[in-house]
């Protein structure tokens, strides 16, 4: 079995778990402020427009677009990510090494090539 498959997978759903627990906090506390996004949560994560974070926090999302896209869009990235990466595992290990050909598997020193 690939090494990356071995060691993503954990850390994807690590990811996720992460993500989901942030997320709940989140809505849990802007639902407790009435949905007032122009509070700030202060144990809430930062999330930026673009690649770059600008030191003085221009590039910072909104409260709004961050419960509403940031999270969102974070969690369908990684969740996608787990899921393609527990399906590749679940394939290999689910196939007898003996009819790896079968199940259009193949295996080519340390590279494994699903069909």
């Amino acid at each position: 079995m690939p090494w990356f498959l071995v060691i993503a997978d954990p850390i994807l759903l690590g990811a996720l778990i992460y993500l989901i627990w942030h997320y709940i906090a989140e809505l849990r506390f802007y639902r407790k402020a009435n949905w007032d996004f122009s509070k700030d949560n202060p144990q809430g994560k930062k999330f930026y427009h673009g690649e770059d974070a600008a030191p003085d926090d221009s590039n910072l999302m909104s409260n709004y677009a961050r419960i509403n896209f940031g999270y969102p869009f974070s969690l369908l990235c990684v969740g996608v990510l787990f899921l393609g990466f527990s399906y590749s595992i679940y394939r290999i290990q689910s196939c007898p090494y003996s009819d790896l050909k079968q199940c259009n598997i193949e295996v080519s020193g340390s590279e494994v090539t699903l069909h």
